[in-house]
């Protein structure tokens, strides 16, 4: 498991099913193997509105694999780093890439054709429909 923390947000990644049996065999030989290669990788992102630091040099990867999230209270920048990763807010500083490419500065309909879109919060799923609809129609 590893985990990141700067300023007032807390990014939490842990494996399940093959790749958490790879980390654990790995582990007991000295060294890390979760995944493969970087799904997401955040680095040194930072975004400022006027005077307001939201987002401070976060970093983290996110490998195929992972079971990933994202904590913190209400202000302290959650929403406004995945704006910044999903292209709807270009960042100050820093570099997001999904599968080895930089998506930095593309529009979000660009960096959803690459295959990485977000969804927002709907406060009341869409009765009918399954879990999964109910995702799909953010996607």
């Amino acid at each position: 498991m590893g985990s990141w923390c700067r300023s007032r947000v807390l990014f939490v990644a842990w494996s399940s099913g093959p790749a958490r049996r790879r980390a654990r065999r790995g582990a007991e030989h000295g060294r890390r193997t979760i995944g493969g290669p970087p799904l997401l990788e955040v680095e040194r992102v930072t975004k400022q509105f006027g005077g307001l630091t939201a987002l401070d040099d976060v970093s983290f990867v996110v490998r195929q694999g992972e079971v990933t999230g994202l904590i913190g209270p209400n202000g302290a920048g959650k929403t406004t780093l995945f704006n910044v990763v999903s292209g709807f807010v270009p960042p100050t500083r820093g570099r997001v890439a999904f599968q080895g490419g930089t998506v930095t500065g593309l529009p979000p309909h660009a960096i959803a054709r690459r295959g990485l879109a977000r969804t927002f919060q709907i406060v009341r799923p869409f009765p009918g429909l399954s879990v999964h609809e109910n995702l799909a129609v953010g996607a």
